[in-house]
């Protein structure tokens, strides 16, 4: 009995460090995706075409004659 709980140990300890390692990561990303947004609406207030797709914009220069 004792070879199998070893090794059921070491296995959930090797899981449990896998698991670690992506929620490690997936917060990390989370992280980064939201610092790139914050910086995306620091930037969409200055020129305020922020939410506009690409035929929006093409349209608002047409309108212009630019």
């Amino acid at each position: 009995m004792q070879i199998h709980t070893t090794f059921f140990k070491f296995k959930f300890n090797y899981m449990h460090e896998c698991f670690e390692r992506v929620f490690c990561e997936l917060k990390w990303r989370k992280e980064v995706e939201e610092e790139a947004t914050d910086k995306d609406n620091k930037n969409c207030s200055k020129d305020g075409m922020c939410g506009k797709n690409i035929f929006q914009l093409l349209r608002h220069r047409r309108d212009e004659g630019t």
